[in-house]
This record gives C-alpha cells, structure tokens and sequence, in this order.
C-alpha cells in the first residue's frame, strides 16, 4: 500500500482549479505540483486556482518559500496569461501570517485573496470568471470539495 499524499491536484472543475494540501508537504510533493501547474499552464487555458490549505502543517521551511517563489518567477509571463486569480483557504493564523510574509517579499502577477471557508473562494473565484465571460459551475464544486475537514496539529 503506498503512504497517503500530502498534495492533491485537482482539474475536474475547470476554469476552477483546487490544490489541496494535507499534512507536511516535502519538497518532492512541490517539485510534483509545480510540474502539474507548468503543463497546465503550457495548455493555455484560462482558470481561477484554489489553494486549500486547511489540513495543511504550518510548518513551511525556507527551501519550500525558495521553491515557490523562483517558481512564480519563471512563469510570471504564463500566470499573467492564464491564471486570473488565486485564492487560499486556511484557517490558521500562523499560516496566514506566513502567506502574508510571502507576498510581501514576492507578490502575485494576478489578482489574490486569503479567506477561512472554500465557499468564499468559490464566490470570489466565479466571480472573476463570470466577469470574464465564464461560466463556473459553483454548486458542483462546492458539493464535491466544501467539507469541513479537522486541522490537523501536525
């Protein structure tokens, strides 16, 4: 039996996409992620990403804020292109504060916003879509993905 993922990509509710962390992530598991967000975006589709992070550890290194913030760099032409917006989901203050720093030191190229519950990243991802002429479909989305999960202390 192979160990739980710590990241899970998700594309089935497109122009709505979810990544969704649990636990620890390793640089392995992020090496993985920026690789399925470099071919997304080389299919050149247009799409609002939801970074769920409310199972996620707070515990982030330096290499993990190294690895994000050369990545954004190296595609900032393709996240301006395609990506209309970011949108993260904790409910942690130790890892909001942490994404605040973040930005601080390397802001996003798109529109962003950190809120407590997937349903306001939905509404204000649909949002961006509808005035962009697309259609999500919100209700699906937040069927399959709103659950309440427990954070976890790890």
């Amino acid at each position: 039996m192979s160990a739980p993922r710590s990241v899970e990509f998700d594309v089935s509710h497109h122009p709505l996409v979810l990544i969704r962390y649990e636990g620890r992530a390793t640089p392995g598991h992020l090496s993985e992620v920026f690789a399925q967000r470099t071919r997304f975006l080389e299919s050149g589709e247009r799409h609002v990403l939801i970074h769920d992070l409310r199972q996620a550890s707070t515990m982030f290194t330096t290499g993990h804020r190294h690895m994000q913030l050369d990545w954004v760099k190296a595609h900032d032409a393709q996240l301006r292109a395609y990506m209309m917006g970011v949108a993260f989901v904790t409910d942690s203050a130790a890892l909001r504060l942490l994404m605040n720093l973040v930005n601080h030191l390397q802001p996003l190229p798109m529109p962003q916003v950190l809120v407590s519950r997937m349903s306001e990243a939905v509404a204000w991802g649909a949002g961006l879509l509808r005035q962009a002429g697309l259609e999500p479909d919100t209700d699906r989305f937040l069927a399959h993905f709103d659950q309440n999960p427990a954070r976890r202390s790890a």
